[in-house]
């Protein structure tokens, strides 16, 4: 959409630009920029055109309003151009429905996975290198370490295994940082806190 300074009123726009918020040719060439602001979000558009009228370009995500009233998430580029020696404001909008749809399931999922981590009977936990950075209250209860204790980065977890564990652990280590293939699953005896 190209609009005009003055009123940011629009000089000219494709289709989309009208469709997806749900407005006819003619409606829509009557709507300013502040007019498909959502409400709530109007005090970004002076900070938004302000901060592009100063350095000639803008990036931003904004709400806008549809004909029907429900809010459209969008991505905005803007960018002052000349034309004839009239100063105009180029927008490219990215409708960000999907997007945030997407964001939002991959919360969710996140969420879900991390209750049934947590709630699991089984000992779970993640290592990088030879540092817990993540295990869940069962793996805790098992060792006989708290949480904290364990995911300190100065915690050795080498105080939870036997030496033939420590071993065995050290093969593996080695293997993988070769590159080489190494059975996602096996036997170790683990000591606890008090053993």
């Amino acid at each position: 959409v190209i609009y005009e300074k003055q009123n940011y009123l629009p000089v000219n726009f494709n289709q989309v630009s009208h469709k997806q918020l749900g407005y006819s040719q003619a409606e829509y060439a009557s709507k300013s920029i502040r007019d498909i602001y959502a409400f709530g979000v109007e005090r970004d558009f002076e900070q938004n055109i302000n901060h592009t009228l100063a350095n000639g370009y803008n990036e931003f995500e904004t709400l806008l309003l549809k004909k029907d009233g429900t809010s459209l998430p969008t991505f905005v580029k803007v960018q002052v151009i000349n034309i004839k020696g009239e100063e105009l404001l180029l927008c490219i909008f990215q409708d960000l429905t999907e997007i945030k749809k997407t964001q939002q399931s991959a919360i969710y999922g996140e969420i879900k996975f991390r209750k049934l981590i947590e709630n699991a009977f089984d000992g779970v936990y993640i290592m990088k290198g030879d540092k817990y950075v993540y295990a869940n209250k069962s793996f805790s209860d098992i060792v006989e370490y708290s949480l904290t204790e364990l995911t300190d980065e100065n915690f050795d977890s080498k105080l939870l295994l036997t030496e033939d564990s420590k071993s065995l652990v050290n093969e593996r280590f080695s293997k993988r940082a070769s590159g080489q293939q190494i059975e996602n699953s096996f036997e170790m005896t683990m000591l606890t806190k008090n053993s």
